[in-house]
């Protein structure tokens, strides 16, 4: 986790990205981003869905457009505060400090589950926890589960 505070003071927002984009591309890599995972997204969505975990939503650059895909609410979840702290508020998001290993969130309390570009930066016995926690103790009858693992590379 160290690595991960000592690299959102450094880098602010761009921490979340490969350090290979400049500050002044983070607009234009998010919105590509958006372009091709909120269709694969939406279209695993059932329709009824209130509530979304976006897990390990960093600086939150899609935790207010999730809340707004479903008409609903979003809870963004990080374990480095830096990065929360950088998140702009949104009137359907709720933003958490995550433990490690521990998600903040009432067990099956979630309709839809985002991962995106987190995997990537999760390693050995805290991987296979998150795994078990997002699959097992927050049970949703039929989630919406979208990962990215890529795009860290040079940073």
């Amino acid at each position: 986790m160290q690595q991960w505070e000592d690299r959102a003071s450094r880098f602010g927002v761009r921490a979340v990205l490969n350090l290979g984009h400049s500050e002044t591309e983070i607009p234009q890599v998010t919105e590509r981003q958006r372009r091709e995972l909120y269709p694969l997204f939406r279209a695993a969505l059932r329709g009824d869905e209130r509530l979304i975990l976006d897990f390990g939503c960093g600086p939150g650059r899609f935790t207010g457009d999730l809340a707004e895909m479903i008409n609903g609410r979003a809870i963004g979840v990080d374990p480095i505060r830096n990065l929360l702290d950088l998140a702009l508020p949104h009137p359907s998001v709720e933003y958490r400090l995550m433990l490690e290993g521990r998600i903040p969130l009432e067990s099956a309390s979630v309709d839809a589950i985002w991962i995106c570009l987190v995997l990537g930066g999760i390693h050995g016995q805290t991987l296979e926890a998150t795994g078990e926690r997002t699959s097992t103790s927050h049970e949703v009858d039929r989630p919406a589960v979208l990962g990215r693992k890529h795009d860290y590379g040079r940073g």
